[in-house]
């Protein structure tokens, strides 16, 4: 898993070269039962943790993770902004590098006050506006996802300068010579976009930084807000929300407007209550705000009301006993053939006890031998546990030595499932039966017997 600010990087990265990403996994996953497999890759004992989310946004229990909001920041510009990133224009950029080695960008150049080499801009330019992607240095990146709270002054093509900061983002996005509407453009923005939802543009930044934008020609200037709220402000006909890098974690963004002051958005479209606000901010397309406190009602059947978590109740629980399993008294054995794997005998997943008499002509020592089984054996003699044999923590080799007396003996196995293959060539129910990758108890009796 990485952290947040190496996947947002490498994201920023697919979009400054022009293309598109998938995030997988999205949401975590939790394979229930016996469902997990194994990695023939990983060894004999590599078998896979029935719970993963592999540092995905969203954790198996469909919680955020870290990374969610990371990742939701440069996933909504994206989908908020494809107008300008679809149309970006390969032909103007021969020459593509790793933003880890580009100190130059098409059209842009660097004058960084951080040390060379931590700074890497690439510029990407396209019919409907261009992108500055500003990379911060990736060792930070790899760490807490902050990249030092690293500043730099962007050379423009008119010679201008445009002073950026990173603050906690791993990579800063700034929007230039874009269409906002058919009456505002755009010329530069120091901040990060988030969205554009009619008239309304959202950005962020780190907080305390200076803010610098210009709307046709018309330059505006502001610091990043570090309370709470974020700085609402009409310039040029664009109402502009500017947040800082850890407000704009409480907005939320719908067709209809911008809320502030939310966890986010259900299913049924109303605006989740945040637990540290009292109330939140509505920011329709026109720029008109609509301020709802909780607990009155912001339409007529849905009230504005903290959401809270319900404790779960358990039930009773009981013990199942496995004393008659293990001395093979049980009267749920059924008598087999012969030795046969648990899928054959319909049981796939799970646990299968095996039961197996033979009677011994005198008092001996033998070795009792187990070839066929891929997993795990819980072994009993009358009764007595013999020990573990097989794969897996605690479990020894398939030879087991045993010391007999004369008379009766009941050989009982618990044979542990540990899931199937989950990949490569051992991958199939045919190919695992042929290598004896399925339990099957075969064990080497004395003397002959029977077997159930």
């Amino acid at each position: 898993a990485h952290s947040p600010g190496t996947i947002v990087r490498r994201l920023a990265e697919v979009l400054a070269a022009g293309g598109q990403f998938n995030i997988s996994p999205f949401h975590g996953g939790t394979y229930y039962g016996f469902a997990a497999g194994r990695d023939p890759l990983l060894g004999p004992d590599g078998f896979l943790c029935t719970s993963n989310d592999s540092g995905a946004p969203l954790s198996d229990l469909g919680a955020p993770t870290p990374a969610y909001h990371a990742v939701r920041r440069i996933c909504t510009f994206a989908s908020r902004f494809s107008r300008v990133l679809s149309h970006l224009d390969p032909a103007r950029q021969p020459v593509t590098l790793l933003p880890d080695s580009v100190r130059v960008g098409r059209g842009v150049k660097a004058a960084a006050t951080t040390p060379p080499g931590s700074v890497s801009v690439v510029h990407a330019v396209g019919s409907q506006g261009g992108v500055v992607f500003v990379f911060g240095d990736d060792s930070s990146a790899a760490g807490a996802g902050s990249s030092g709270n690293q500043r730099m002054s962007l050379l423009l093509p008119d010679g201008s300068t445009l002073p950026v900061e990173l603050g906690e983002q791993s990579v800063v996005w700034c929007l230039l010579d874009t269409r906002l509407t058919g009456r505002a453009n755009l010329d530069y923005c120091n901040l990060c976009a988030l969205a554009l939802v009619g008239r309304v543009l959202v950005c962020f930044g780190a907080a305390g930084s200076r803010a610098l934008l210009s709307i046709n020609g018309a330059p505006f200037e502001t610091v990043v807000p570090e309370g709470k709220l974020p700085f609402v402000h009409e310039h040029e006909g664009i109402c502009l929300v500017i947040a800082s890098d850890r407000q704009v974690d409480e907005l939320a963004i719908d067709d209809g407007g911008v809320y502030i002051g939310v966890r986010g958005i259900d299913r049924h479209g109303q605006p989740i209550p945040h637990p540290e606000h009292r109330q939140w901010t509505r920011i329709d397309t026109e720029g008109k705000s609509v301020v709802t406190r909780l607990g009155t009602p912001t339409n007529g059947t849905h009230e504005a009301k903290p959401a809270r978590g319900h404790k779960p109740t358990l039930g009773e629980w009981n013990l199942v006993e496995t004393n008659d399993y293990c001395t093979g008294k049980s009267p749920r054995y059924a008598a087999v053939a012969k030795p046969a794997d648990l899928v054959s005998l319909g049981a796939p997943y799970g646990y299968g006890w095996y039961r197996a008499t033979f009677d011994s002509s005198s008092a001996r020592r033998i070795d009792l031998m187990f070839p066929h089984a891929a997993h795990r054996l819980h072994l009993w003699l009358d009764g007595e546990p013999l020990g573990v044999i097989g794969a897996g923590p605690g479990a020894g080799p398939m030879v087991l030595p045993v010391s007999l007396k004369k008379g009766a003996h009941t050989l009982v196995a618990l044979a542990e499932n540990f899931g199937r293959v989950s990949s490569g060539a051992d991958l199939g129910e045919e190919f695992l039966t042929e290598n004896h990758a399925i339990m099957m108890y075969e064990p080497l009796l004395p003397g002959g017997g029977s077997q159930s």
